[in-house]
């Protein structure tokens, strides 16, 4: 450890309750223990969430950001990476990739870890040639699964061996913590998360009308909110599905709700390493989705959860019919994905590996 950098910088575009964001706040928090000295340093924060990094220690520094193109951002993360003597900044986000490589120009004592969390489909050609530009800039390139890895190094041309992959943890530890609930003691299949186009939020209601047909007793729970909740209601009307629905919008202690849950239903179009099927795992709910992006590295077909070809709703349907109808599966399921979580997700696995990087930076 003493090759290591001490003293660390965490740089993300925002807080809140998001993927990346729990991540971040995850190593945060346990670094110190590993004789690191982390600061958080972020644009805005949307739930409180400094003030519960601040309760375990760990300072947040706010920086500007009202200049066009965040120039004033990038200048502001340049003299605090001077004045704190930072040895190693961890860029999480594209947002914040691009600006960690040009605010350490002309800082050589500085390394630059970037972080990649999703499959990044919403990032246009001029951002795919910007990342190979700046590629050099980074010691390593943190990803969250080996589809994430091989989606970034075909767009952006940067080669294989500049990745590593560091997959998502999840603290089993909060949902103990968190208020307790029964086993379901119905046929409830649940969703839990934004409410976003790219999660397809809105086909949830097809999906819940073929279920219906074999499993007129089913229910389902939405658990968040976003820009998709006004497709959601109309879809849950024309499919004659409303009172089929209960919306319990954003949650900050979601393990209550998927307590009540049978099976979590996952359409997502793509996802890198998904919080959510995770947390599902740990609270042993197996997951139904489609087989996109990292989904096939977290849930194992047949045993946690069930996974069907991209936008076969029929296939998710049957599926999901499936689990609701035996409870017995559902709970062995659960209980094998608990044990994976248990062996290949831990906070502590994700915690070294993230300081393996960073001594690797270092050396």
């Amino acid at each position: 450890m003493t090759a290591s950098p001490r003293r660390v910088c965490l740089f993300i575009p925002q807080l809140g309750f998001g993927g990346a964001e729990l991540q971040l706040a995850l190593l945060a928090t346990r670094l110190p223990d590993a004789g690191f000295s982390p600061i958080v340093a972020t644009v805005r924060d949307h739930h409180g969430v400094a003030e519960i990094l601040g309760r375990s220690g760990i300072e947040t520094m706010f920086l500007p950001r009202r200049l066009p193109g965040g120039v004033d951002t990038i200048f502001a993360l340049h003299r605090l990476l001077i004045e704190r003597r930072i040895q190693l900044l961890h860029a999480w986000l594209w947002a914040a990739n691009w600006r960690a490589a040009v605010a350490t120009l002309g800082l050589s004592g500085v390394r630059v870890v970037a972080s990649i969390r999703s499959m990044e489909d919403d990032l246009g050609r001029h951002n795919l040639l910007a990342w190979r530009a700046i590629s050099h800039r980074f010691s390593a390139i943190i990803v969250n699964s080996q589809a994430v890895l091989r989606r970034s190094a075909e767009r952006t041309g940067v080669h294989e061996s500049k990745y590593r992959i560091v997959r998502n943890a999840v603290d089993l530890d909060r949902f103990d913590a968190e208020d307790g609930a029964a086993a379901p003691s119905g046929p409830v299949a649940g969703y839990v998360g934004t409410l976003h186009a790219r999660k397809r939020v809105a086909t949830l209601p097809s999906i819940a009308s073929r279920v219906a047909r074999s499993r007129p007793d089913a229910r389902f729970l939405v658990v968040g909110d976003g820009p998709e909740r006004e497709a959601l209601l109309d879809a849950m009307r024309r499919h004659g599905m409303s009172d089929r629905f209960e919306l319990a919008g954003r949650q900050e202690r979601v393990a209550p709700f998927v307590r009540r849950m049978r099976v979590l239903v996952h359409p997502s179009m793509n996802e890198g390493c998904s919080n959510v099927i995770l947390e599902a795992m740990a609270l042993g709910v197996p997951t139904v989705a489609y087989a996109v992006g990292g989904n096939p590295e977290i849930v194992e077909e047949g045993s946690t959860g069930y996974l069907v070809p991209d936008a076969r709703e029929d296939l998710l349907a049957d599926r999901v019919a499936e689990l609701l109808g035996n409870p017995e599966k559902a709970r062995l399921f659960g209980m094998a994905a608990q044990e994976r979580i248990r062996r290949d997700f831990s906070v502590d696995a994700m915690v070294q590996a993230t300081i393996a990087v960073y001594q690797e930076a270092a050396s």
